[in-house]
Order: C-alpha cells, then sequence, then structure tokens
C-alpha cells in the first residue's frame, strides 16, 4: 500500500504537473491582471472624476483605491482562471505536448486534473481572501464614499 505523500506526489504533483503549474501560473497572472485593469478603470475614472470635479481630498481618493483592490480581486479572480487556463492549454496544444502526452497513454482526465486543482485552490484562497479581507475593505470603501458625498454635497447630485 502506498503512502499518502506518494498518493499526493503521483496524483497531484508529479513532472507533469510542475510542468503544467509553470506554464498555468504566469498566463493565470496575466490574465488577472488584464481583468482587473479593465474592470477597474471604469471605477479608477469616477474617482479621478471626484478629485478634479469636487475637490475630495486626494488622501480620501487614495484610501477608496486602495480598499477597492480587494473588491476587485473577489471579481476578477474567478474571470481570471479561464483565461489561464485557456493560454496554458494553448501553449501545451500549440508545441503539440498534448498529442506528445496522449500517445504515451496519458488520459484526458490526467493532462486536466492540474487545472481543476488550480481551480478548487483559487476558489478556496478566493472565499477566505473575501471573507477576511474583501468584505471589510468594501465597507470601508463604501463608508469613504458616503463621506465624501455628505462633505461635497455637489458629489450626490452629479452621481444621479
Amino acid at each position: 500500500m502506498k503512502s499518502a505523500k506518494g498518493f499526493f506526489r503521483q496524483h497531484f504533483f508529479s513532472t507533469y504537473d510542475r510542468y503544467f503549474y509553470s506554464i498555468l501560473i504566469p498566463s493565470f497572472l496575466v490574465g488577472f491582471v488584464f481583468v482587473t485593469l479593465f474592470q477597474g478603470i471604469v471605477e479608477l475614472y469616477n474617482l479621478i472624476q471626484l478629485y478634479i470635479k469636487s475637490n475630495v481630498p486626494l488622501k480620501n481618493i487614495l484610501l477608496m483605491i486602495i480598499n477597492l483592490l480587494p473588491f476587485l480581486t473577489t471579481i476578477t479572480l474567478p474571470l481570471g482562471v479561464p483565461i489561464g487556463y485557456i493560454l496554458a492549454m494553448g501553449r501545451l496544444s500549440r508545441d503539440s505536448e498534448i498529442i506528445a502526452l496522449r500517445s504515451c497513454g496519458v488520459s484526458t482526465w490526467r493532462i486536466v486534473l492540474p487545472g481543476l486543482v488550480w481551480s478548487v485552490l483559487l476558489t478556496l484562497f478566493a472565499l477566505v481572501f473575501n471573507n477576511l479581507v474583501g468584505y471589510p475593505a468594501t465597507r470601508n470603501y463604501l463608508q469613504l464614499r458616503v463621506q465624501s458625498e455628505r462633505e461635497k454635497p455637489v458629489v450626490q447630485l452629479k452621481n444621479q
């Protein structure tokens, strides 16, 4: 009977898995950063307008941006996973490595397994991150936004 360490190494962290993760993680980061910037640019534009037109202090704007990042992370993390996975599988396909793995008798399930493990790990991370960091940061962001609207009534009229 194999030990738990041997089972884990064989099914979840073999040489193929390490190679796949070395492709998947940078691809995921590219997709994640791209989607985060794309989502955040609209809110950044609104915050810059607040600073320019309503004279909200720069300190409050910077605090709002910092408190907005965890919220954007919780939204864009699930979008970065499929982008990264598609880029990684595209690279493996382009280099004919999937064909080589299939011709060596590796099942489709085994080829896909590292991506599934990565997705589950990121889901667990997102759950913990959202509960510990995301909700408090979003609450702080909303409080700062309301405080800015109370101090500068022009902001409230323009946003309606």
